[in-house]
């Protein structure tokens, strides 16, 4: 370790007195240029061409920048034994050694060049050495055209299945428009802390070969992560691409991309099964607006499951094609949370038949309501699910996508609201209604929406500076004398200044199952109401 002097360290006579070594290390040496050295003809005459370590099992080559061979002279070498080789920043080294190599246990060599490692293997130590040096030409190359060029290069891309590429700072496309077919048979690709990279699968070359056959590529699974200049996964595709098998998808940290795909490259994904996108904070839409018209007006997802859309800050919408329509039939989990600026899901139709509920994170869900543009609608922006915050609003009877919605739910909370006059709409099926805050309300139930209240266990109305009674008069029924309230157990009425009774009307209230009633800092109250109330438990 350390000897900057030395340009070799064994003797092949040496190597083969080794029978013992079972570790070998060599780390920070800036002048060596072979371990075992080549000896000349007179000595090789009287030396076996074959150098056996019996027992290393473990080889470790580290910051070598002189290092070109193993051994460059012609011998063969035997490891029966090894399994581990790391090389970490000898990037001139090319081969292993001129004569062959039989190393039986052995099946990856790890190389490390700067903070990038990878786990590769070519058959053999020779084969696998040139990508020692290739790596080091991947993190300094704004392109990789220059691949075409090289033989180790092309068998590894058409041999690998699993590709990572990390670190690359000058990198500004991945995949060039000349060698597109050797990325074909991948079929997991990861990219990551690229800080330049500009487009994964060049566009320009294709424009300029005028490109009109198919590439179709096996690729199964793709990682995008902290690329930050990253503007285009795929900028064209005009039927040029063809990613059919591709299953999932995971873009995170790209903060230059605007949106994902075009409606074209949409429609050929008929297998992705799994989509995230997180933290992209230019992120606009999943689907981009189409410059043609000749777009079909329904893409359909067949087998998307799941959908995960995380901390998109200027995320609007999944599409905002007005006239295209978007079908997921198969999804069953979506997560949008925290994307403040989503007011619906698409500008066109959308049907989802599988999902049930919607995932915002900090273990609140949003149940569906008459179709999903209307769930994100009223429930995006909300702190507390299901609390409904009705700022605009005057009557809810005039929404019936918000009405649908309310009464599929079984507790109701309204605070906040200062123009809303008529709160609680017929049908309703709620155990809990609590109302607050709500300056306009002068009532709150006409006589025939509280009888239709039978599963009502808990009522509470508190801060309501301008409610004058709970339930308004209502002259259609006068010949019904009786309201009961057969579920209600709690009744609380607080800060209600204007309140003088639960109602003016003589109606006869039953409250069978009340046990607490809660009437506080009512001053005008001076009766429950003029008719009688029962209630037995109290």
């Amino acid at each position: 370790m350390g000897c900057n002097k030395m340009s070799c360290l064994f003797s092949p006579s040496t190597s083969k007195s080794l029978i013992h070594l079972q570790v070998l290390e060599i780390c920070g040496c800036g002048d060596i240029e072979e371990i075992v050295s080549f000896e000349d003809t007179k000595v090789m005459s009287v030396i076996s061409n074959k150098i056996v370590f019996h027992n290393l099992q473990h080889l470790k080559l580290e910051n070598l920048p002189k290092l070109k061979a193993f051994c460059k002279g012609s011998y063969d070498f035997d490891f029966p034994l090894l399994h581990e080789v790391f090389l970490k920043n000898c990037h001139m080294m090319e081969i292993f050694s001129f004569g062959s190599s039989y190393t039986p246990k052995l099946d990856k060599v790890t190389m490390e060049i700067g903070n990038v490692a990878k786990n590769i293997w070519m058959g053999d130590l020779n084969a696998t050495m040139p990508l020692c040096k290739g790596m080091l030409t991947f993190q300094t190359s704004e392109t990789l055209r220059w691949i075409k060029q090289h033989s180790w290069a092309l068998r590894y891309l058409t041999k690998e299945k699993e590709l990572t590429i990390e670190g690359f700072q000058r990198l500004l496309n991945l995949v060039p428009s000349n060698v597109m077919h050797l990325f074909q048979n991948l079929n997991q690709l990861t990219i990551k802390d690229c800080d330049s990279l500009v487009e994964v699968f060049e566009s320009q070359g294709i424009i300029m070969m005028n490109k009109k056959e198919v590439t179709n590529y096996e690729l199964q699974s793709m990682s995008l992560q902290h690329l930050p200049k990253l503007t285009h996964i795929w900028k064209i595709h005009g039927g040029v691409l063809g990613f059919k098998k591709l299953r999932v998808l995971k873009v995170e940290h790209c903060g230059s991309l605007c949106s994902l795909f075009s409606p074209s490259m949409a429609k050929s994904l008929v297998q992705l099964w799994h989509l995230r996108v997180h933290n992209c904070h230019m992120m606009e839409e999943i689907i981009e607006e189409s410059s043609s018209s000749n777009e079909d007006q329904i893409i359909v997802f067949p087998l998307l499951n799941k959908l995960e859309l995380r901390h998109l800050t200027n995320f609007k919408c999944f599409s905002s094609e007005r006239t295209l329509d978007i079908e997921l039939p198969s999804c069953e989990e979506m997560v949008i949370e925290k994307c403040p600026n989503m007011t619906s899901f698409c500008y066109g139709d959308v049907k989802t038949p599988k999902l049930l509920q919607i995932y915002k994170g900090s273990y609140e869900y949003v149940d569906l309501m008459v179709d999903l543009n209307a769930t994100i609608h009223y429930a995006n922006k909300n702190s507390k699910v299901p609390q409904q915050t009705l700022e605009r609003s005057r009557f809810i009877e005039q929404d019936h996508h918000l009405l649908d919605y309310l009464r599929s739910q079984t507790e109701l909370f309204v605070e906040d609201s200062e123009t809303l006059l008529h709160c609680v709409p017929f049908n309703m099926f709620h155990r809990k209604l609590k109302i607050g805050f709500c300056g306009g309300l002068k009532s709150l139930l006409s006589p025939s929406i509280a009888r239709g209240l039978s599963q009502l266990q808990e009522f509470s109305v508190h801060e309501c500076e301008e409610l004058e009674k709970i339930m308004s008069d209502e002259e259609s029924i006068h010949n019904v004398k009786i309201i009961e309230f057969p579920s209600l157990q709690w009744l609380t009425l607080y800060q209600l200044p204007s309140l003088g009774c639960f109602c003016s009307s003589s109606y006869h209230f039953e409250l069978p199952s009340c046990h607490d009633i809660i009437i506080k800092e009512c001053p005008k109250i001076e009766a429950c109401c003029k008719g009688i109330t029962k209630t037995f438990q109290n």
